[in-house]
């Protein structure tokens, strides 16, 4: 079956998936990519960071692995994007399952601004009760994107809104950058730093 007109000159995204021993995780976020409508180009890449079992994957998604040296999630999603192929990067950790539309609404953002860093929403579920519960965004995400206009209005202080679970751009911006600092180790912060790094480029060239 052809691909939609509207999306058969689309650039090719490739999904980079940080993984470490949460296959129930990573089952729900590849569910949620094969439920993309309407569905860009796309391949996937999971990145593992040093799990002592590889995952399991679905035969046409890519596994690179590096060891386990601590919670290297930069390096991981590094990892993943020089394995990837695609003109976008759109990075997905293992536990963020997206919406149906989108990796479509990314390529969209990207046509209108294609310099941009792109950030999503991410919302918390409760999924100790049944049906598990939508408990929405943390409050200074959603006073930030109040006051940002979801971050099309910018500046110094917007690299702190940037979080790489739900974070896509082209490739000639992510290489241009650099890519994520392989060099920080344990849980957060590296998207604050890229974010950074990415206002110095869009303010003073960089």
């Amino acid at each position: 079956m052809s691909a939609p007109a509207g999306l058969r000159e689309s650039p090719r995204i490739s999904v980079v998936v940080p993984h470490y021993e949460d296959q129930a995780g990573l089952d729900a976020v590849l569910a949620g990519l094969r439920a993309q409508r309407p569905a860009p180009p796309a391949e996937i890449v999971v990145a593992d960071d040093g799990s002592a079992t590889a995952p399991r994957v679905p035969d046409g998604v890519r596994v690179v692995r590096q060891e386990d040296r601590g919670f290297r999630a930069a390096a991981a999603r590094n990892l993943g994007a020089r394995a990837a192929t695609g003109q976008i990067l759109a990075f997905l950790d293992g536990d963020t399952v997206p919406e149906p539309g989108y990796l479509a609404a990314v390529a969209r953002a990207l046509a209108e601004q294609p310099h941009a860093l792109i950030v999503g929403t991410r919302t918390h579920v409760d999924e100790a009760v049944d049906p598990p519960r939508d408990l929405g965004e943390p409050q200074w995400l959603r006073d930030a994107w109040a006051a940002t206009d979801h971050l099309r209005r910018h500046d110094d202080a917007s690299f702190r809104f940037v979080i790489s679970a739900v974070l896509s751009c082209r490739r000639e911006t992510f290489e241009r950058l650099g890519g994520f600092d392989p060099t920080m180790v344990g849980y957060g912060g590296e998207d604050w730093e890229l974010g950074w790094r990415a206002w110095l480029v869009h303010e003073l060239g960089a």
